[in-house]
Parts: structure tokens; C-alpha cells; sequence
């Protein structure tokens, strides 16, 4: 008598597959978006603010100092509150600095609203790959 094991695979909706891999993708155009951005807007932000190098240098350098704390609150944040949770907060906060940065009337409202928007790209680049991998079906893991 012999043992058949079957190797066949549940069927995974490839519809999920194509959400979760949607949400992957959002994480990161975040992170690049914003970092992009602002090499074409700082010509303005420049004679807006009549910025010094040296404030050119802050206003661009703040979100990389956002996404640093967003990325280390990001973990404790996400495993009280939970990943969505986490992932909707971000998303919040990338609203709210998105709103407020255009229409910041002074430098340091800028700053602080490219602070806002840092926090919130560390925030989703950090919980956005743990999240997918929960979701992804555990036939699919580790492939």
C-alpha cells in the first residue's frame, strides 16, 4: 500500500491577491512621491519663503526625519492599535500634511507639515509589508 500526498494547492482569488499587492504598492509611491516632489516645487518654495540653502536644506530634509519617528513608532503603534488601524492613521496624517503644506503661510508651518507628512510615510512603509504579509493567504507565503 502506498501514501498519495497531495500536493495540490487551494485556490487563492486572484482579485485579494491583486488588493493586497494594491495596498503594497501605495506604501512605497508614498515615500517616493513625496521625496520627488518637492525637487519641483522648491524653485517656488524658495522665492515663496525667500529661503537661505540652509532652510532649503531643512524644509527637504524634514520628512526623512518624519519617516525615521514614523518608522519607530510605526511598530509599537501598529501592534496596539493594529495594522489597519495603523495604516488608516498614516493615511490620515498624509491627508492632513498634504492639505497643510501647500497653503502653509509661513516656513515653519512648512516644516512642520513635511514633518506631519515624514511621520506618516515612516508610519505605512513600516506596517504596509507586515499587513500584506497577514493577508496574504498562507498557502502563498514564503513562495
Amino acid at each position: 500500500m502506498t501514501d498519495v500526498i497531495s500536493t495540490s494547492r487551494p485556490s487563492v482569488n486572484s482579485v485579494f491577491i491583486w488588493k493586497v499587492s494594491l495596498i503594497a504598492g501605495l506604501g512605497g509611491i508614498l515615500y517616493g512621491f513625496d521625496m520627488g516632489i518637492i525637487a519641483a516645487a522648491l524653485i517656488f518654495v524658495r522665492t515663496t519663503f525667500s529661503l537661505s540653502t540652509r532652510m532649503e536644506e531643512v524644509v527637504v530634509s524634514v520628512v526623512l526625519v518624519g519617516s525615521m519617528v514614523g518608522a519607530v513608532v510605526g511598530g509599537v503603534f501598529a501592534d496596539r492599535a493594529g495594522r489597519r488601524a495603523t495604516l488608516v492613521w498614516g493615511g490620515v496624517l498624509f491627508i492632513a500634511g498634504s492639505i497643510l503644506a501647500p497653503i502653509s503661510p509661513n516656513v515653519l508651518s512648512l516644516i512642520l507639515s513635511r514633518t506631519l507628512l515624514g511621520v506618516a510615510i515612516g508610519l505605512t512603509s513600516v506596517t504596509a509589508p507586515v499587513y500584506v504579509s497577514e493577508l496574504a493567504p498562507p498557502q502563498s507565503r514564503g513562495c
